[in-house]
């Protein structure tokens, strides 16, 4: 129930939940007042601070801190709630306020910090694409919606050819710059609906939803173009081979689409191609 909870939250908008967040205070007020003044409901004035700080923004966390105190406040006025002295009531509400505010600052700073760890742990550090883990995931998830709605989908591979002894002779400070370079050229010659993970090593891999074969040539003829350039102009001793697969409209589980283009890639090693290979993929 927890995670369905999680999951609700999460993908709901961040007006409707200030608006939960609200609805839920005026029913916390409500039976505080109907409950009295000798039935305590302190921590329950944090439970729509808390939903807001967690899943909505910063600033709206802080309305309803506002909010929440200025309840607390106005319910214990109506209860006739006395004290020795008047100005104690200002205090408590002042406290409560900076306590709700404080707690808001938390909760949102430890969410900032949660999402930032979240996205790094699924995010190849040296090129800023997805790592492996984060591209299969979502390789998973649009092979799923291909074969549901029945959508061409391209996956290929690049694999750079002698990069180990390149960087056994060159240093591995400038294998970093090559694979950050192909990287880039990766982001330049894709949409941004598109996806490209680094593999690992010497391999990057992308994915384009909703293309047929005419568009995967259109995008990788001109990227293999621009990487020999790229390859050419810095001198750096490499190949460059490219394996490319188009899944018209009968897509497989992602598991057999990866181990397709394996198949491809260790026949282009074999024949030891240096161009980009096109195959279509009419199931099995």
């Amino acid at each position: 129930m927890l995670n369905n909870l999680e999951k609700l939250f999460s993908i709901m908008p961040r007006w409707l939940i200030l608006l939960i967040s609200l609805l839920l205070l005026c029913i916390i007020g409500a039976i505080d007042f109907l409950t009295g003044t000798e039935i305590s409901f302190s921590v329950f004035y944090l439970l729509p601070v808390v939903l807001v700080s967690w899943y909505g923004e910063r600033r709206s966390g802080y309305v309803i801190c506002i909010v929440a105190a200025v309840t607390w406040y106005a319910i214990e006025r109506i209860s006739d709630q006395t004290y020795s002295q008047e100005w104690i009531a200002y205090w408590n509400a002042g406290v409560r306020l900076i306590f709700f505010l404080l707690t808001a600052y938390l909760l949102s700073e430890i969410k900032l910090h949660l999402d930032q760890e979240h996205k790094l742990s699924r995010s190849d550090r040296l090129t800023g694409t997805r790592n492996s883990r984060a591209f299969q995931d979502a390789l998973r998830f649009i092979f799923k919606m291909a074969a549901r709605h029945h959508h061409p989908t391209v996956l290929a591979r690049i694999d750079l050819k002698n990069f180990k002894s390149a960087t056994d002779t060159m240093g591995h400070a400038e294998g970093d710059r090559i694979l950050q370079t192909l990287a880039m050229a990766l982001k330049i010659s894709v949409r941004s609906t598109d996806l490209i993970g680094h593999l690992g090593g010497n391999e990057f891999a992308v994915l384009l939803p909703q293309t047929d074969l005419d568009g995967a040539k259109n995008t990788f003829d001109k990227l293999h173009a621009r990487l020999i350039h790229v390859i050419g102009d810095q001198g750096w001793p490499i190949g460059l081979s490219i394996g490319v697969i188009t899944f018209p409209d009968n897509t497989p589980l992602f598991t057999d689409a990866l181990r397709q283009l394996d198949i491809l890639m260790q026949q282009i090693r074999n024949e030891d191609v240096d161009h980009v290979v096109y195959e279509v993929f009419h199931g099995e």
